[in-house]
């Protein structure tokens, strides 16, 4: 990897700073490929390739935003990685507090102030004999109200909710504060594998819970509905009619919250 600058954190685990990358997600899968460390974090100032999640791209102005991911190889079960998502959306709030941000977690992977998105998760694997999972973060930081009001959809920033803006070295310290938070839980899933206390974190940030919502699946099935949890298993519970349907992976849009 390309890298201007490169802050250590503990047990071995490193944030590259770059300029521009293709996909920090991209990088990072083709650097664990070659043998990179798990705990390799890499961050950059603009993405000229940049993922969101279902094939959609995520554009940003240099500088703009908080663009990272983070190099992983878990050894907990394959079904464990979406609590690797959900710790990171824990982190995420939780850090974010300390910047007068109080946000809320939008099942699966995003993060809202309000019904304003403000970040955006994105975990990517590579399946072999020891799998590398990629988790990558996008938080709006620097945008104006009149750069997310070109977006055409509800969206918010660190700067349009506080007034304030983040240099390179805030936003390097920003990165840091989320990934000590975030490797703090992941070696705390990986030791005792339980995911009860995690689960009441999510629910405790949980924007989707209570409301009524639609769900949109990849295949074109979409269903609206309740939903009334999420489960030890980090699925939402939807209430449809008199049935229960589990979801595990799919587009959820809040409608309006339930009386």
């Amino acid at each position: 990897m390309d890298y201007l600058r490169q802050l250590e954190l503990n047990d071995g685990w490193k944030i590259f700073h770059s300029e521009i990358s293709t996909s920090t997600n991209s990088e990072l899968l083709a650097y664990g490929k070659e043998g990179g460390l798990e705990g390799s974090v890499l961050m950059t100032d603009h993405q000229s390739m940049g993922k969101g999640r279902l094939g959609r791209t995520w554009s940003d102005e240099p500088g703009s935003s908080l663009l990272m991911s983070i190099l992983l190889r878990p050894k907990v079960a394959f079904d464990a990685y979406f609590f690797i998502s959900m710790i990171l959306g824990i982190s995420l709030v939780e850090t974010l507090v300390t910047y007068g941000i109080n946000a809320n977690l939008k099942w699966p992977n995003d993060l809202l102030v309000g019904e304003k998105k403000l970040a955006g998760i994105l975990a990517e694997v590579e399946v072999g004999k020891e799998n590398i999972l990629v988790i990558g973060v996008g938080v709006n930081l620097n945008q104006s109200s009149s750069d997310l009001a070109e977006l055409n959809r509800p969206a918010t920033s660190v700067a349009a909710e506080t007034g304030h803006t983040l240099n390179l070295d805030d936003r390097l310290e920003l990165a840091k504060a989320i990934v000590e938070k975030f490797k703090e839980k992941y070696d705390q899933l990986q030791s005792s594998r339980s995911r009860s206390e995690l689960v009441s974190a999510y629910r405790k940030y949980s924007a989707t819970i209570g409301r009524f919502v639609r769900v949109d699946f990849v295949d074109g099935e979409s269903l609206t509905g309740n939903a009334l949890d999420i489960t030890e298993r980090g699925e939402l519970m939807v209430e449809i009619e008199s049935c229960i349907r589990m979801v595990d992976s799919a587009d959820v849009h809040h409608l309006y919250t339930m009386q």
